[in-house]
């Protein structure tokens, strides 16, 4: 520590000095800059006195010898010693005020146009009359003044007088015994220049007047870019001066050139260095005799750090007790420094790492079973369970997969949380084990979906998936007081010798499952390979185009079914029925191409092509049905389409027809595909004006979600409730019950399906308000609907 602070003020000391010397060159140089100004101001302020005596001398002579201002010449030739007062370096110009030259006087030092600037001061004097020195340097420093002739009270001409700045430069250095010289660019002379004037080593400056120039040039020549920059260092017989450049000004302005002071700087810096070399070797001294007496006293530290030292690789080979067996307890130590810490520390690590170490045995078991498995449902992982089935592939051992895909899974998660989510898909795990046995693979692939191997007979998988699917039924997720169920669809691939990989697998699975949402049926469905498959999608493909061929010929029709008030039998409303014409002129039933529309994509097309048709009649309809309403059916497609609003507001506007009497009905299956967009779009056709009917009700797991999910005004009951119902009393009190609901929440109740007399007495009994079927009226074109009366007729 003293040897760190004995080095820190030896350092502090230098630095102190070399700014002193550093402060003290920089006062020098600036009294010397002043000096010069005061020196050359006092001069231009003499060379006006003078040169202003000299031009009213000048007017006397003139008065009293000459007729005029053009016998100036004879009176000059008589007086130049006058003129010259001792200055051999003087010029006089004498000119008349028309700016003619009349008679000039001295010598320049350089063959040129000798009055160029004389007249160009004379010009300026004559705007103004006012008498002010001024320089110039081209290539001769010389200060130039003008005054007025005057001869019997008028103006007999002006005379220039110019003289050298010689005299400035000898005063200069005979006040401070330096050399000194000004400098000027050679870019500022427009004249050729004699080969006496010396340029400044070659830079584009050169001497206009020096009290030495030859050896200020030989000084010069040491620089790289000579110039007017920064004070320099130069040398000369081993001797140090400094180049001090001076942009000069005094008080008429600034100066055409730069002052060049040569100072020797050579006593400073062996001052400086003596002073730097006996700091050296009085800090080196004691630096040497505190080392030795450092190591003296570091012995015992220096054995302690090294013991500490050859302990860090045994930390890699996990040696803990052998470090606390070479470094030892931590000795008592009053002042608990660095070297006890680190002691101390190493110790504690040692005994840190060992218990670490322990967790860490104990972990891996955890972490390599997490990554074996699913960390929700504790079922295998999807790559551990891929891994396991591959290995069974390639062994060609025999087996079943199964693909589960849970149903209406978002529409969960969507109303009641991931927190829901999560019990519903633990409770369906736990039902898979409890069904198949620990000893199955089982996995969960993906959100909702489960896949399984199963070494069992297909009878055998077939039934306990039915149990699975009973249980997940019945009810299995508690929310509040509201007790929900879900079922699944599964897909089985039983396999012995399969040639496919993983992903076939897979995609065989799929495959089977995708039949099983086309028919929407079973839950189940068995692959049955590919020569089975490859019609289905033929089927699906041949379909489509034959849908797009008649939405481009224009080969779609609308029946209309009448929807009657149960109190009176008058035609409240009309559902619109699309119909496709075929190439024999048959018609098609929805029934037929519906489902292939909507797997295929070009639903949408044909429900935009239904609403398109039925605003273009809506007005006719009207004539005979005053404020009837017409119910246009949205598929998915169309009701979760994001500009079904604007589409809608379009064709209202386009064919005037009143939202107003427009009633869109949806499904669940619509509502379901994604819950927050079709929340919007429930809310976009409701603000247009339209209602909403929620269709089938009762045929979905979640169709009492959706009463408080839409805004929607009427419930239309699956036929499949209404049909039979008379002779079966479950029936019966189902539609009671749904009824009795709708009426508690004021929405306008629906029965579908009534074929017959003993059906609509029940309907009515229970208090439905409307019904619709073949009994209260069968569908029909637009001629056959205007046809109809507006009451009924049972």
């Amino acid at each position: 520590m003293f040897v760190v602070l004995m080095l820190v003020a030896a350092t502090a000391s230098y630095v102190y000095t070399q700014r002193f010397f550093v402060a003290q060159r920089l006062d020098a140089r600036l009294a010397l800059k002043q000096h010069f100004s005061q020196l050359v101001n006092n001069y231009a302020d003499r060379f006006s006195t003078q040169s202003a005596m000299f031009a009213n001398h000048l007017s006397v002579l003139i008065s009293e010898q000459a007729d005029d201002g053009r016998d100036v010449r004879r009176v000059l030739e008589k007086y130049w010693e006058l003129a010259l007062n001792s200055e051999p370096d003087k010029l006089v110009y004498f000119y008349a005020h028309s700016g003619e030259l009349l008679a000039s006087f001295g010598q320049l030092s350089y063959d040129a146009d000798q009055h160029e600037l004389p007249r160009a001061l004379l010009e300026n004097f004559l705007l103004s009359l006012e008498s002010k020195p001024s320089f110039d340097c081209a290539p001769v420093c010389r200060i130039y003044d003008t005054h007025p002739i005057w001869l019997n009270d008028r103006l007999a001409g002006v005379v220039v007088v110019s003289s050298t700045l010689d005299a400035v430069i000898r005063e200069l250095k005979e006040a401070t015994g330096l050399e000194v010289a000004i400098i000027s660019e050679l870019s500022n002379i427009s004249v050729p220049i004699r080969e006496t004037v010396l340029r400044l080593a070659q830079s584009g400056y050169y001497f206009s007047a020096a009290s030495d120039a030859l050896r200020l040039n030989s000084l010069l020549a040491q620089l790289e870019l000579p110039g007017p920059e920064a004070p320099v260092l130069v040398y000369e017989d081993n001797t140090a001066y400094e180049l001090i450049f001076h942009d000069a000004a005094y008080r008429y302005g600034a100066l055409p050139f730069a002052l060049l002071i040569l100072e020797p700087v050579q006593a400073q810096m062996d001052t400086m260095e003596r002073f730097w070399t006996s700091l050296i070797y009085t800090s080196s001294t004691l630096v040497f005799f505190c080392a030795i007496a450092t190591v003296y006293w570091l012995n015992e530290p220096f054995s302690r750090l090294r013991k500490i030292a050859l302990t860090i690789p045994l930390l890699a080979d996990k040696a803990f007790a052998e470090i606390r067996s070479t470094i030892g307890p931590v000795a008592a130590d009053p002042f608990d420094n660095e070297l006890t810490l680190l002691h101390r520390s190493t110790l504690e690590v040692s005994h840190r790492l060992e218990q670490l170490e322990s967790e860490v045995a104990k972990s891996t078991d955890t972490l390599r079973y997490l990554a074996h498995h699913d960390p929700l449902t504790q079922l295998l992982s999807r790559d551990r369970f891929r891994e396991l089935v591959s290995e069974r592939l390639s062994l060609r051992m025999p087996g079943i997969f199964c693909f589960i895909d849970l149903r209406h899974f978002k529409l969960l998660n969507d109303t009641f949380g991931h927190l829901a989510g999560d019990q519903v898909l633990l409770h369906f795990a736990k039902l898979l084990k409890q069904q198949f046995g620990e000893d199955a693979l089982i996995t969960r692939f993906g959100g909702d979906e489960f896949a399984m191997l199963l070494e069992m007979p297909l009878s055998e998988v077939k039934k306990r998936l039915t149990d699975v699917q009973s249980a997940a039924g019945a009810g299995f997720f508690i929310a509040g007081n509201s007790v929900h169920s879900a079922g699944f669809s599964a897909g089985l691939v039983p396999f012995d010798l399969w040639e496919g990989g993983f992903e076939r697998l897979v995609h065989c699975a799929d495959s089977a499952m995708f039949e099983i949402k086309r028919e929407g049926q079973a839950f189940l469905r068995v692959y049955q390979g590919d020569e089975q498959m490859l019609p289905l999608l033929q089927a699906t493909v041949d379909w489509k185009r034959s849908i797009e061929r008649a939405l481009k010929e224009d080969r779609f029709i609308v029946n209309y079914q009448p929807i009657r008030s149960v109190e009176d039998g008058t035609i409240v409303s009309f559902e619109a029925l699309c119909r496709m014409v075929a190439d024999d002129e048959t018609i098609i039933s929805p029934a037929q191409f519906i489902p292939y529309a909507e797997q295929s994509g070009v639903a949408n097309s044909i429900d935009r092509w239904v609403v398109r048709e039925v605003c273009q009649n809506i007005n006719r309809i009207h004539h005979s049905y005053p404020g009837v309403k017409i119910n246009i059916n949205l598929s998915a497609a169309s009701f979760n389409d994001r500009d079904i609003a604007g589409f809608l507001g379009s064709v209202f506007e386009a064919t005037k027809a009143p939202p107003e009497c427009i009633v869109f009905e949806i499904t669940e299956t619509a509502a379901i595909r994604d819950l927050n967009l079709s929340r919007r779009s429930a809310q976009a056709i409701t603000e247009l004006g339209s209602k909403l009917a929620l269709d089938d009700f009762g045929s979905g797991h979640g169709a009492f979600v959706y009463l408080s999910e839409f805004p929607v005004d009427l419930i239309k009951i699956d036929p499949s409730f209404v049909t039979g119902a008379f002779d079966n009393s479950a029936k019966r009190r189902i539609l009671a019950s749904i009824q009795q609901l709708c009426s508690s929440l004021s929405k306008t109740s629906v029965a579908e399906g009534v074929e017959d007399d003993k059906t609509l007495a029940m309907v009515k009994s229970m208090g439905f308000d409307m019904v619709q079927g073949y009994y209260t009226g069968k569908p029909g074109t637009i001629d056959d609907l205007l046809a109809l009366r507006s009451a009924g007729d049972w």
